[in-house]
């Protein structure tokens, strides 16, 4: 059952990616690629815009590759490779320090799983078919993930101190918002490997811990010292400190209110494996690896709130408001990793039956698999349509540019409704718009374009 849902879920994902389009700031770095050239668009947004130097970086290699095939099919299929690679490794990591005895194929359809997971989660469904957005917001805790899995290595040689700080340098230039919850995390492992120095998980990290909070210091301060920085929040709204916290906290209790809970029931279904792979895993070889599991739990969902309430804390100090839903893409894996870890720690210390423990993740996922199906057999070819039209919209754009046209070009609107799931890149009536002339530059084109009729989507996507 969990590798059906594995293998359904990834196919669906790699349909999607392999019908994609570049989708609206994709055509900004674009065509400040094709102006400035690969090195030179980096530093112009970062006098410019912002100091994510790192994801810049990575977004020009993927557009860079889109010129002589499908990068963006690509890029996904290289997302979810890396990403269950440095799960696995951290994970792996973690069982030679607990000395349990779990097949490597159970930790890889473990790390598979955890994916699926935390792209079901996910508060916007089409972040990760957007490729500017997606390799800030995805790959840096890709990276983050890796980092963490070096640090649970038992290896302590200078090469593995060096490459630690500098992955978690480069993790720390993607995202202001990440690497703030990226520094707050491996602050707290640190702080655990100086508490409990003899503990099996953090014995001898903590001199990678420290070189990892080094180059993520390093990064955070590329980020904050940007010259383009003053001028990105000159266009929001400051605040005061005390209005700062009033947001944070009301935030918080608002996203477990309005947010999670009416999402429970989902997350129990999905995350019972755990439950499972505890029951099996203490049944195959049980030892004591924690001495207080109530506790555990307690403390791990006390971190997570503490994280939760920082990150709304960050978003409010830099936009005076919660920022977009995007934004929650780190909470968002920080909750499935901890209620991951909780479900598991429940089925490893209580005494509940391996029979009841399959019937609830047989029935769990049974349930979400014919939700989850039937939205994606409603989603996938209304967004293959869409993304037919948008191809067939670039096709004559580009027939009209080798014509040597002058005239406006005027676009029929684009096939769009709410089972697309991706991000519309309709054009205003306005040739003036914002992605028209993103458009027009990328293209390089002579003439303006603008659509047809007047559109407004929402692009949410449930």
């Amino acid at each position: 059952m969990i590798l059906l849902l594995i293998i359904s879920f990834l196919g669906f994902q790699l349909i999607l990616a392999f019908n994609n389009n570049l989708t609206v700031d994709d055509y900004d770095f674009l065509s400040k690629l094709n102006e400035y050239g690969f090195l030179n668009s980096i530093k112009y947004w970062y006098f410019s815009w912002q100091g994510r130097v790192g994801g810049y970086f990575f977004i020009n290699i993927f557009l860079w590759m889109n010129t002589f095939f499908n990068a963006l099919f690509f890029y996904n299929l290289f997302y979810l490779i890396f990403f269950t690679f440095s799960l696995f490794l951290l994970l792996e990591k973690l069982r030679k320090r607990a000395g349990l005895q779990i097949n490597k194929l159970d930790l890889l359809i473990c790390s598979m799983f955890f994916y699926v997971l935390f792209q079901e989660f996910s508060y916007d469904k089409t972040l990760i078919f957007w490729l500017d957005a997606s390799i800030l917001y995805y790959l840096s805790i890709a990276i983050g993930v890796y980092v963490v899995s070096l640090i649970f290595s038992d290896k302590r040689t200078p090469f593995y101190l060096v490459l630690v700080l500098c992955l978690s340098l480069l993790a720390a230039t993607f995202l202001e918002n990440f690497s703030l919850l990226f520094f707050a995390v491996l602050f707290t492992g640190l702080a655990a490997a100086i508490y409990r120095p003899g503990n099996l998980f953090f014995n001898g990290t903590k001199s990678k811990f420290v070189m990892a909070l080094l180059g993520c210091s390093i990064g955070l301060l590329i980020l904050i010292t940007c010259p383009g920085l003053k001028f990105r929040q000159s266009s929001f709204i400051r605040i005061d400190f005390i209005s700062i916290i009033k947001i944070s906290l009301n935030s918080t209790y608002h996203f477990y209110k309005i947010l999670l809970l009416p999402e429970l029931g989902k997350i129990l279904l999905m995350t019972s494996p755990f439950i499972y792979w505890g029951v099996m895993l203490r049944k195959r070889n049980f030892k004591d690896l924690i001495k207080r599991p109530f506790l555990t739990v307690v403390v791990l969902l006390g971190i997570l709130t503490g994280l939760i309430c920082f990150s709304f804390l960050i978003m409010a100090y830099g936009t005076g408001g919660i920022g977009q839903p995007r934004t929650l893409t780190p909470v968002v894996f920080l909750l499935t990793a901890t209620l991951s870890i909780v479900f598991f720690i429940f089925g490893y210390y209580a005494y509940i039956s391996r029979n009841l423990a399959l019937l609830m993740t047989i029935a769990g996922l049974g349930i979400y698999f014919i939700n989850a199906g039937y939205d994606y057999l409603k989603l996938i070819p209304e967004s293959i349509k869409y993304s037919n039209s948008e191809k067939n919209r670039m096709e004559i754009i580009d027939k009209a540019k080798n014509e040597n046209q002058t005239d406006t070009l005027v676009l029929d609107t684009l096939y769009y409704n709410k089972y697309v799931i991706y991000r519309s890149n309709e054009l205003s009536v306005d040739a003036e718009g914002m992605w028209n002339k993103a458009v027009k530059k990328a293209k390089d084109l002579n003439f303006e374009i603008k659509a047809k009729h007047a559109v407004s989507y929402t692009n949410d996507v449930q």
